[in-house]
């Protein structure tokens, strides 16, 4: 099984955490060499995923975003994350480079 998790932590402009509400995207795009980008992964949570997701306790508090990946992803994508806030209709946007790595499920 080849998942992705992505743990997204909101802050203020003080770089203290907070609790949000709203819809986030995430998105893998293969920027290869040669030839157009392309999304290989675009999944959307709604507000009621989105605070399903929210997780407090040894790793800290955050959301964890969880998707699957397709069979046999590249070893490198671009991670794209927004977050649409519910109260203000604002869209905050993250991304990063990611090497893409695959474990074996427990047997």
């Amino acid at each position: 099984y080849d998942g992705l998790r992505v743990y997204v932590r909101p802050v203020d402009q003080h770089s203290r955490q907070i609790t949000a509400e709203g819809t986030a995207r995430v998105r893998l795009i293969v920027t290869p060499a040669q030839g157009e980008p392309t999304t290989i992964l675009d999944q959307t949570y709604d507000p009621e995923a989105f605070h399903a997701a929210y997780r407090s306790g040894v790793t800290g508090t955050h959301y964890t975003l969880k998707a699957d990946l397709p069979q046999n992803p590249p070893n490198e994508a671009l991670l794209l994350v927004t977050l649409t806030d519910a109260a203000t209709g604002r869209t905050f946007q993250a991304q990063k480079e990611l090497a893409l790595i695959r474990t074996k499920p427990a047997q």
